[in-house]
């Protein structure tokens, strides 16, 4: 097993088929603060509409998403199933790439809370999300979602 965070969230998020497709980008994760920030490439599927650069609203909150699970999993050291998730989307997402950046503000026995912002190229910020994931090691739930 990788011994840092970052090493074990590289390894751990190659293993899922999805997030193989999305290609999010580990740029970070922070030992001290547990804050994970990813980096997500824009590619022209990721449209809303084929003549306009808007991102479908799913492809953000699978970045926000991905990024909450990264913070806790990062903690835990195994896969982490969703239980909830609430997006707020602040404005339309375009551009080369997001950045998410994602932290653990609750961590429990059974429940953990992260919250991620949803960044474009230009700093602005597209979106929030709170999701709660259950941190149990089970064995059918230790693999990335």
């Amino acid at each position: 097993m990788p011994s840092g965070s970052f090493d074990y969230l590289v390894a751990h998020m190659a293993l899922s088929p999805f997030h193989r497709w999305l290609k999010p980008e580990i740029v970070s994760s922070d030992e001290t603060t547990g804050e994970v920030l990813m980096r997500l490439p824009l590619r022209d599927e990721f449209r809303r509409e084929p003549d306009r650069p808007i991102l479908h609203g799913g492809v953000v909150a699978a970045l926000a998403d991905t990024s909450a699970y990264a913070a806790i999993a990062a903690r835990v050291r195994h896969g982490v199933p969703a239980i909830d998730m609430r997006v707020d989307y602040l404005r339309a997402a375009a551009g080369e790439f997001l950045m998410a950046s994602s932290i653990v503000v609750k961590f429990g026995r059974t429940i953990a809370i992260a919250d991620a912002r949803i960044t474009d190229d230009a700093g602005h910020l597209v979106a929030i999300a709170r999701g709660a994931y259950s941190t149990r090691a089970d064995s059918r739930h230790v693999s990335p979602p």
